[in-house]
Parts: C-alpha cells; structure tokens; sequence
C-alpha cells in the first residue's frame, strides 16, 4: 500500500488538471498513489485519462456534479493510504511537497493530525508573485484559526487518514468554506504541524470560488451557524461582508451592497470602516469604489516606504 494518497477533485477544468497532474507525479517523494475525482465534468476532463500512463493515477468519477466536499470525501473513502494530501486542480507542488510533509508527519506524535505548508499566490494571467504566505506556528491553532483561515487552501495541507476518518471528512453542506470549517473542526481536536517554507503555488484567476459571492455568502450563513459563539470568528466574518459589500458596489448591487455592510456591522459593531462604507454607499457606489481605490493607494504606497526603510536600515 502507498504511504500517502493525494486527492485531485477536478469539474471541467481540463485545460488547468494537466499542470497540477504534473506537479503532483514530478514529486521526489515516490511512495503515493493519486486519485482524481472528476465531480461530473462536462468539458473534455475524461479524455484526459489516455494522457497520463502511470501506475500511479487512479480515476473516478460522480456521473453529476456533487460539490468539492463530496468529491474530496470520495477521494479519502478510496484512498489506501496512511496519510492524505489534497490538491486543488488550478495549484501546483514544488517538487520536494510531499516528502517534507510525509517526514514531518511520520515523526509526529498521535495528538498532531496534519502538517501544512506555507504557499505562492501567482497571478494566473501575468504568471508573476503577488503575495506569499510562509506559516510560523505550530501546535494548538484553534485560537488563530478563529480569526481566520491561517492555514489557506486544501493544496498546503497532509493530514493523517485516521484524523480526517474521525472528523467526518468535509461538510458536504458547505458551497465555500469547506476547508476552513475541516480546518476549525480539526483544530478542536488535533494538532498541526507547519513547514516555513512556500511549497505550494496557488493561482488567482477568476473561476475561483470567492469569484462567486453566492456561494460565499451561503458559506458564510452555515459558518455563523456553527462558529458564530466566538467574537474573534465573528469580527473575521465581519470583515468579508465588508469585502462582499465593496464587491457589490464595484458591480452595481446597491441593495446586497448595503445588506452586506450591515451585516458587518451587526457583526462587529465597533468597527470603523463597515459604518463609513455603508454612509458612503447611501450618496452611492461610486463613492465606496473611490474609498477602496484610494485605501488600496494607501497601502501600497505605505508597503513600498517599509520596504525602503528595510532596504536602507
């Protein structure tokens, strides 16, 4: 039996399934078998099977879309390994993943369920570095976690087979979220372990689920439902009603803009900025979209004068 399982869920992603497909079989780590769950694809994602002849590989496949949750748990229920790593079909492995997080866990003791990675956001279209997230805790993350998604996507994460089985796997409910709720769920009962180094490239492009305020917003209703007791997980909710808020003004939804502000501001009443953007969005979206060009301004401007303070100190 292989030591590690990596879980590929895949919807009609058949021009991006490729790059992560080689990322994950280029690993130096060898001792792992892969499965990719096609969820119900519609475009050319099957014919991508003859173009992969590795021993490796295992196929399946939900003849209708169920969801990442579902195709994700079909993935550990088929796994044969001591140990599960998750790959999203847009991100991509440096080479050395798996055997870094594999070492890490085969040292750990049984109160650690997972080992994470810290993680590039590449710009899909310009294929340049916008932002790098390098981790620097381990141990007991609930506290942290409560505040937000400081572990980041399913991509950076190897977890115990044993871990993720007592858990449930994910929460098929979930449209968004699914990976910071198993995240929050685990941290109640388990440990995490993190390597300080990016070993995963995560691409930003616009067929990312936070693309699709929808799901985030329905995400965001079954998150309060089970977190909602914590202030701290209720001024991080506040801050993406926020983020929603400025969406909709940017698109010309007045009304889900100003429900999303009082939303945040509900949330966490002692905010500044969810009361301004909101007085700001009743004079109209103009002015929110002004107030956020102006802030992004602010601080780019505030990190390139840290930068020189660095560069010259």
């Amino acid at each position: 039996m292989p030591l590690v399982s990596v879980v590929i869920p895949t919807r009609n992603r058949a021009h991006l399934l490729p790059a992560a497909l080689r990322s994950a079989l280029g690993q130096s780590f060898t001792d792992f078998e892969i499965l990719v769950v096609d969820d119900g694809s519609t475009d050319r994602t099957p014919a991508l099977r003859g173009q992969f002849d590795d021993p490796r590989l295992r196929w399946l496949r939900h003849e209708s879309a169920r969801g990442g949750g579902a195709a994700r748990n079909a993935g550990i229920a088929a796994a044969r390994g001591e140990y599960i790593a998750f790959l999203d079909d847009d991100d991509e492995w440096r080479a050395d993943k798996l055997a870094r997080q594999s070492a890490a866990l085969a040292q750990s003791g049984a109160d650690v369920g997972a080992v994470f990675t810290g993680y590039r956001v590449i710009d899909a279209a310009s294929r340049k570095v916008v932002g790098r997230k390098v981790p620097s805790k381990s141990g007991d993350l609930y506290p942290d976690l409560l505040e937000g998604n400081y572990i980041g996507g399913t991509s950076c994460l190897m977890a115990k087979r044993s871990c993720l089985e007592r858990l449930g796997g994910f929460d098929e409910r979930l449209p968004s979220f699914q990976d910071y709720d198993l995240w929050l769920r685990m941290a109640g009962e388990f440990r995490f372990l993190s390597i300080a180094a990016p070993l995963v490239n995560y691409y930003a492009h616009e067929q990312k689920i936070w693309t699709n305020p929808d799901a985030v917003l329905a995400g965001l209703r079954l998150m309060l439902e089970k977190y909602g007791r914590s202030a701290a997980f209720r001024r991080y909710c506040s801050r993406l009603y926020l983020a929603l808020g400025v969406r909709f003004a940017e698109t010309r939804e007045p009304e889900r803009a100003r429900r999303a502000f009082l939303s945040a501001i509900a949330l966490h009443p002692y905010g500044v900025r969810p009361y301004v953007y909101f007085g700001l969005s009743l004079g109209g979206l103009e002015a929110v979209a002004a107030a956020r060009r102006a802030r992004s301004k602010l601080r780019r401007w505030g990190a390139r004068n840290r930068q020189r303070s660095i560069d010259h100190g």
